[in-house]
């Protein structure tokens, strides 16, 4: 039997990121829109994500600290609305508008299942901890964002 890690990851956002995750919230507080339009589904739906930066350096660890033939879950130790994802973009890039619920969802989303893992066990076993805050994380996305 062959030795594995298994590493399943939140979604993955910064430099570099090809899908953009922030993309269109970050798009419309640097061209100052006053409101930013969202449905109340999407504004509470938690998804766990993670910083590239700290998933790979999370990577890393498991790569050479891990046993053989574990499954460890890899994101931010605290998930988040999406609300609260637009809340802190806001304030990294100083946008006072405001966040209006103005529309029902019309997506292939199912937005009443959460997409949550728990990062517990690559915490305990192997003291994963992010090298960069949230914020920090956030903040390099903006400016990577703003140079695209």
């Amino acid at each position: 039997m062959m030795d594995v890690i298994i590493l399943r990851l939140g979604m993955v956002y910064g430099e570099n990121d090809p899908n953009r995750r922030f993309l269109n919230t970050i798009e419309q507080m640097r061209k100052g829109v006053s409101k930013i339009h969202l449905s109340r589904e999407m504004s509470q739906w938690i998804i766990s994500k993670g910083y590239v930066q700290n998933i790979s350096s999370g990577i890393i660890l498991a790569t050479f600290e891990s046993q053989a033939n574990e499954i460890y879950n890899l994101a931010e130790e605290t998930p988040v609305t999406e609300r609260e994802w637009i809340q802190r973009i806001a304030t990294q890039m100083k946008w006072f508008g405001e966040i209006i619920y103005d529309f029902e969802e019309n997506s292939n989303l199912n937005l009443q299942q959460n997409l949550l893992i728990d990062t517990n066990k690559i915490r305990s076993k192997l003291g994963y901890k992010e090298k960069f805050s949230v914020e920090k994380g956030l903040e390099k996305t903006i400016s990577w964002e703003h140079c695209q």
